[in-house]
C-alpha cells in the first residue's frame, strides 16, 4: 500500500498530522488492498481531504471488460498469437498502456524469450486509445512484428504533458534501456529523444528531431498537402489558404511546404495566399473569427488544414459566419480521423495509411539493429486524396 500526500500552505503541518494518523490506521487494517491518495486543499482556511481509491493491479480482465471482449482473446492478444486481428490486438494493446497494465504480470509462456529481441512502443498520453491515428499505428506494429521474430511491449508516458516528460517518468524497460529499439509516437521533447538515442536505436512516427539521430516512419505530409492543392486548383481555386497548427510540430513544417511546392506546382502567386498558425488560434484552440474574415473579404475560396481536427474548428467558425461549405468555401483536412462536417458534409481529406507508418517503424527498428552504422532513413508513406462534400466548384 503506498500513501501520496499532496499539501499547500500554512496547513500543510495539518495535513502532516492527519497523514500520520492514517498511516497509524491503515497499519491495523492490512485487508485493505488499495492505493490510496490524500490531498489536501486549501479552502476557507481549512483542510479538504479527498481520498481516492484506485485498483492496486491492472488485470487482464479488466482491459477485456473495457472492450467487450474475452479475456483469453486479449491475453492472446498481448502475447502477440498471429490468431487474433491485427487490429484487436492494437486496441488491446493501446487499452493496456492506457490502463497502465504491467506487462511483468504476464506468465513465462507469454515473455519473449532471452534470445528474442525486444522493441518497446511509447504512447505519448493516455488520450491515445481515443485516437484513430495511434490505433492504426499499433495495427500495423503489431501486423509487422507478426512476421518477424522481435517481441514488442507498449507502454503509456501516462498523466503528462508531453513537454514534461522525463527519463523518470518512462517505463523501466525504456527508461532502463531495456528494449533493444524504442518506437516512439507522439510528441516528446527533443532532449529526452536525444538521452534515448544514446543508449538505444530510436524510430519516431511522423515526428522528425533536427539534429538527433533517428530513423522516422512519416505519414507523406508535404506529397499529401501537394495533392490537395492539386484538386482544389482542379475546380478552379486561385487564392487559398493553409491553415497550420496551434503548437509546433514537425509534420505540420512538412505539410506547410508541400502548401507551398503545391501552389509553385500550379503557378500560384505565393505571395497572394494566406498561410497561418499559432498565432491564429485563441487560447482555446480555436481559430480568430477576425482573421477568417480578413481572408474571405481577400477573396480566399479554398481552406487547406493542417488535419481534420483543425478543419472541423474552420468549418463551425464559418457556418457562424454564415459561410456555406461548399457552395461558397471550399475546405479540407488530412488524417481521415473526422469523416463528417455535419450529417450531409463528408471532408475531403488525406488518407495517411497510417498501418503503412506502423509497418514501416519496425521494418526500420530490424533494419537499424542488422545494419547499426547504416545511414539514418527518414521514410514517407505515400497518402491519397479521399473527396468528399467539403469541396466544390468555384462560384462565379
Amino acid at each position: 500500500m503506498r500513501l501520496y500526500v499532496e499539501s499547500e500552505g500554512s496547513n500543510a503541518h495539518v495535513a502532516s498530522k492527519f497523514t500520520n494518523l492514517f498511516k497509524t490506521y491503515l497499519n491495523q487494517q492490512q485487508h485493505l488492498k488499495n492505493h490510496i491518495k490524500i490531498f489536501s486543499l486549501k479552502l476557507l482556511h481549512d483542510v479538504v481531504l479527498c481520498l481516492q481509491l484506485s485498483a492496486m493491479t491492472v488485470t487482464i480482465r479488466d482491459i477485456a471488460n473495457q472492450l467487450n471482449l474475452s479475456p483469453s482473446t486479449v491475453s492472446r492478444s498481448l502475447a502477440g498469437s498471429p490468431r487474433i486481428h491485427p487490429r484487436t490486438r492494437a486496441e488491446v494493446t493501446q487499452m493496456a498502456a492506457h490502463l497502465g497494465y504491467n506487462y511483468s504480470q504476464r506468465s513465462s509462456r507469454e515473455k519473449p524469450t532471452q534470445l528474442q529481441m525486444q522493441i518497446g512502443v511509447l504512447l505519448r498520453s493516455t488520450q491515445s486509445h481515443e485516437s484513430r491515428v495511434a490505433t492504426q499505428m499499433l495495427q500495423g506494429i503489431t501486423s509487422e512484428i507478426d512476421r518477424t521474430d522481435l517481441s514488442v511491449s507498449i507502454h503509456a508516458a501516462r498523466d503528462m504533458d508531453s513537454d514534461d516528460i522525463k527519463p523518470a517518468d518512462l517505463p523501466k524497460v525504456i527508461s532502463g534501456y531495456g528494449c533493444d529499439a524504442v518506437i516512439l509516437e507522439g510528441r516528446y521533447t527533443a532532449d529526452l529523444v536525444a538521452r534515448i538515442a544514446e543508449h538505444v536505436p530510436v524510430v519516431t512516427m511522423s515526428w522528425l528531431y533536427p539534429g538527433i539521430k533517428h530513423d522516422a516512419a512519416l505519414a507523406g505530409d508535404s506529397e499529401g498537402i501537394n495533392l490537395m492543392v492539386d484538386h482544389l486548383v482542379e475546380l478552379g481555386h486561385r487564392k487559398l489558404a493553409y491553415i497550420g497548427l496551434y503548437h509546433p510540430a514537425s509534420f505540420a513544417q512538412s505539410r506547410q511546404a508541400g502548401f507551398i511546392q503545391g501552389c509553385l506546382n500550379n503557378h500560384l502567386d505565393i505571395s497572394t495566399q494566406h498561410m497561418v498558425g499559432e498565432s491564429f488560434f485563441d487560447a482555446n484552440r480555436q481559430p480568430d473569427i477576425n482573421q477568417l474574415k480578413a481572408m474571405l473579404n481577400d477573396g480566399v475560396t479554398g481552406f487547406i488544414c493542417v488535419n481534420d481536427l483543425v478543419a472541423t474548428r474552420v468549418y463551425d467558425q464559418l457556418q457562424s459566419l454564415d459561410v456555406r461549405v461548399p457552395e461558397d468555401v471550399s475546405i479540407t483536412g488530412f488524417d481521415n480521423a473526422y469523416t463528417q462536417l455535419d450529417r450531409s458534409i463528408a471532408l475531403t481529406t488525406i488518407e495517411p495509411h497510417f498501418a503503412s507508418v506502423g509497418r514501416m517503424a519496425v521494418q526500420l527498428a530490424m533494419r537499424r539493429l542488422s545494419q547499426p552504422l547504416s545511414d539514418h532513413v527518414h521514410a514517407a508513406m505515400q497518402g491519397e486524396l479521399v473527396t468528399g462534400q467539403s469541396t466544390g466548384q468555384v462560384q462565379s
